[in-house]
């Protein structure tokens, strides 16, 4: 478990191809992310009780950043009601990661427990064999970025994403993966369940978006 500065878990990555690589035992000698997870964790007490928004977070020009084999669990964000719902506007809604430079990278991860969406990333990058489960709005969404390459979406597991307004159902958030107005990409070979609303949603021109497998 790394939790970072002040244990405010905010990992800054502004300069270009640097990775960031978890999922090693003790000793660093095997690499294995499934089989020795590593926690980027937020530690709430009484000097920092709401952390600081996103938790691997893209700067400057950061293009061809790695992030690869990481468990980001947003629990101590959230705040919960006394039967165990969550306060979706009290608690912190950053997503974990933000990447926006070309030719990021994100694989590998767990990704749990998010009061908003687990995931931004820009055009030009890959998301890929990651879990995603139990978040509010959109899991992960794709932004158009300084490049017209798309963003590659694939083998990844995407569970449980929420309606802002539970039980209400005049609100159409929800969503699995989100190409957002003018981002292009592919969501292939994705396993999506569970979902309030639509798995794949698209704000921009059809064309723009492929579905297979």
């Amino acid at each position: 478990e790394y939790s970072g500065k002040l244990r405010a878990a905010k990992f800054v990555i502004d300069m270009p191809y640097i990775a960031l690589l978890g999922g090693y035992d003790a000793n660093f000698t095997e690499r294995d992310p499934w089989k020795h997870p590593t926690l980027l964790r937020f530690i709430r007490d009484a000097k920092n009780d709401y952390g600081q928004g996103y938790i691997v977070e893209g700067a400057l020009d950061h293009r061809g950043a790695i992030v690869d084999g990481f468990v980001f669990d947003r629990r101590d964000y959230n705040l919960y009601q006394d039967d165990g719902d969550l306060m979706v506007d009290r608690s912190n809604r950053s997503e974990s990661v933000w990447l926006m430079s070309p030719g990021s990278i994100v694989r590998n991860c767990v990704f749990v427990n998010g009061a908003t969406g687990a995931l931004l990333i820009g055009t030009a990058s890959i998301v890929e064999n990651n879990v995603f489960m139990n978040h509010v709005g959109a899991i992960v969404t794709v932004r158009r970025g300084n490049a017209n390459t798309p963003t590659l979406v694939r083998n990844n597991t995407l569970l449980f994403s929420w309606n802002e307004k539970f039980g209400q159902g005049n609100v159409t958030t929800g969503y699995g993966i989100k190409f957002d107005t003018q981002a292009r990409g592919t969501a292939d070979g994705n396993l999506i369940a569970f979902i309030d609303n639509h798995g794949v949603e698209g704000f921009g021109d059809p064309g723009d978006v492929s579905i297979p497998n």
